[in-house]
């Protein structure tokens, strides 16, 4: 995944496709709605999870990928985040820099 390659964190970032979800306080099908922070028993969805990942920066140079886990994830951005979430989901196999793991069935496409 992309994402290793700009931030460093303790937390594994792997595909929930190849992931064994029973003992995780998540489903298949909530994986495959949006992407998943899993932090003990404790699970986030979408931007949510996306600024938890950021807030987890372990470098002294990723303060600001921490800086925007903080924005991403206050109560004044969220409103805007979903959408903008949701439309970047739909559409992510457009993107450049994808992987298989990210491309979504035909039949899923807009």
């Amino acid at each position: 995944m992309a994402l290793r390659r700009w931030l460093r964190t303790p937390v594994p970032i792997v595909a929930w496709q190849g992931t064994d979800l029973a003992p995780l306080p998540v489903t298949a099908a909530e994986c495959a709605e949006a992407v998943r922070y899993v932090d003990g028993g404790r699970a986030t969805a979408g931007p949510v999870a996306i600024a938890d990942l950021l807030r987890t920066a372990s470098r002294p140079r990723d303060l600001g990928w921490r800086v925007a886990g903080r924005v991403l994830g206050s109560r004044a951005v969220l409103p805007i985040a979903w959408p903008v979430y949701r439309w970047v989901a739909r559409n992510r196999h457009r993107f450049p820099g994808g992987s298989v793991s990210c491309e979504l069935p035909r039949a899923a496409r807009p």
